[in-house]
């Protein structure tokens, strides 16, 4: 961002017309009395931006968690420059009102640098700890992250389904309705991740900040009728479900996972981290094939086996099975099925064998069934790659498009 780069003009930069600019003024509290609305677009560009800047706390009371956080690090940082940090699928409430900017710095899109402008920078300086510390705002910051949570377990909820989880959560003595409201009023990350007059289930609902299509969601419930009921979740769940910007979303085989991506693979333990939520978005998005390119196509470290890179793309098998799918209403694959790796090995025993049934023929009709069960896509499970072998002149699993001798197997001495 240019160091003379003020709020007004970097309005100008986001190119909102008036429509967007009054949406944001609405979302931020700012157009409360609708006088904005007459104001030809230079004007409310210019009216929002000091109306920010004279009272700078109607924003800061209703910014999500990780965005106030993230202001005291850059009300402090020098002119013309933000603070980096992992690029997720989310966009961040700052950015989408226009008031920081959010840009992509490296080629392969993970990482992005965030910054504010120097007056907005100085208007936030002399308030920004009162308003974070402030009790309504604790409160609101705590019953959001549960909420958040909920969302990105389940992907798509109800107006009544929040509801009945915040109720839960703090053990209302009403329907929970009341809190739900006031929170929602000081929300805006509700109000983004609300679909007002857009029906589910005959219902207003809401996404997950990391959902980008809901209508699949939706195709995908409807094919699984008998799955109707949200899975259960503790509250602790909800609560770590909630940590933005990257989520830490429940899964028995995530130390097994990270364990890998480490000592397999030479991921760093953030990096680790941070490429088991990718995976997690993957298999949100039915991007299972995705998975392994994205994963062995960024790891430091080479395979120097196909045993090697087997046992790595089994641990990745058990992790996505295990991860909490959204158009399963919080269930994994293995909450409706028993996983299988492999076919199972079938004895004929001396009675069929008597009758001139022979082993191998009934051993490939069962191989032949469990790959037509594991590859039809209406199935809940996801295929295991872990029986299959790459041959050293096959292409490379990670995507590079070069044979696995060259690339992944580069080294290996099993084949």
């Amino acid at each position: 961002m240019k160091e003379k780069e003020t709020l007004e003009s970097l309005f100008k930069r986001c190119q909102f017309d008036k429509a967007d600019l009054l949406d944001n003024a609405d979302l931020m509290g700012y157009n409360t009395n609708k006088e904005l609305e007459n104001l030809t677009l230079p004007k409310l560009r210019k009216q929002l931006a000091k109306s920010i800047l004279d009272d700078p706390k109607p924003l800061l009371r209703q910014l999500p968690y990780e965005d106030l956080m993230l202001l005291h690090i850059l009300k402090d940082a020098e002119p013309g420059l933000g603070m980096s940090a992992h690029r997720t699928s989310q966009i961040m409430s700052m950015a989408f009102l226009g008031i920081a900017e959010q840009v992509v710095m490296n080629d392969d899109e993970t990482m992005e640098m965030i910054s504010i402008t120097e007056d907005f920078k100085q208007a936030i300086r002399p308030c920004l700890n009162e308003v974070a510390n402030a009790f309504e705002v604790k409160l609101r910051l705590r019953v959001e992250q549960f909420l958040i949570g909920a969302l990105n377990l389940y992907g798509v909820l109800t107006l009544s389904e929040l509801k009945a989880i915040l109720k839960e959560c703090f053990d209302l003595e009403d329907d929970g309705s009341g809190m739900f409201d006031h929170i929602y009023s000081y929300s805006i990350t509700l109000k983004l991740q609300e679909y007002d007059g857009y029906f589910y289930d005959g219902e207003d609902f809401f996404i997950s900040p990391f959902v980008h299509d809901y209508d699949h969601i939706f195709k995908e419930r409807e094919k699984l009728k008998d799955i109707t009921s949200l899975k259960h979740f503790d509250c602790n769940t909800l609560e770590e479900a909630g940590q933005m910007p990257v989520p830490d979303i429940p899964n028995p085989t995530t130390k097994k996972l990270l364990q890998t991506l480490q000592k397999k693979l030479g991921f760093t333990e953030q990096e680790a981290y941070f490429q088991r939520f990718l995976i997690w978005q993957n298999v949100q998005g039915d991007r299972f094939a995705d998975v392994l390119q994205t994963v062995m196509g960024n790891a430091p470290k080479k395979m120097s086996s196909i045993n090697e890179m087997n046992e790595v793309v089994q641990v990745l098998m058990e992790f996505m099975n295990n991860a909490p799918r959204w158009i399963f209403r919080g269930r994994c694959p293995s909450d409706l099925q028993k996983p299988l790796t492999s076919p199972p090995t079938i004895d004929i025993g001396p009675n069929l064998k008597s009758m001139g049934i022979r082993q191998e023929d009934v051993q490939r009709m069962a191989n032949e069934k469990w790959e037509q069960r594991h590859t039809d896509y209406n199935v809940p499970m996801i295929p295991f790659l872990t029986r299959h072998k790459v041959g050293r002149n096959d292409p490379c699993p990670c995507g590079s498009g070069k044979k696995y001798k060259n690339c992944c197997g580069r080294g290996n001495v099993d084949n």
